[in-house]
């Protein structure tokens, strides 16, 4: 029996630190069949299953609205090799104050 001719595609969109962010895909496969647009992952990982063994351009965008800012990565990827898309967020932490400084 030959190595499998299919098997799960999975990309994660990660931030800086790692942590999983969520993200809206795209995937440029061997195939029009092969392919998609607009894959929302709210969790930020990106399952396609039982996809051909071939190499898929897989693009990874993150929006915030409150900071009306939007961010990308893309990498390279084979189904059966898990990859991962660091996206550039950083953290931020906000501190309220009173006119005080309190």
């Amino acid at each position: 029996m030959g190595p499998a001719s299919v098997d799960d595609l999975v990309v994660s969109a990660v931030d800086m630190a790692g942590n999983p962010v969520g993200a809206v895909f795209s995937v440029e496969g061997p195939t029009p069949e092969a392919s998609g647009a607009e894959i929302v992952a709210a969790d930020g990982v990106l399952r396609l299953e039982q996809m051909p063994i071939a190499d898929y351009l897989v693009r990874a965008t993150n929006s915030s609205r409150i900071f009306g800012v939007t961010v990308e990565g893309s990498t390279t990827a084979r189904p059966g090799e898990r990859a991962e898309i660091r996206l550039p967020i950083f953290g931020v932490t906000l501190r309220a104050v009173s006119m005080d400084g309190k």
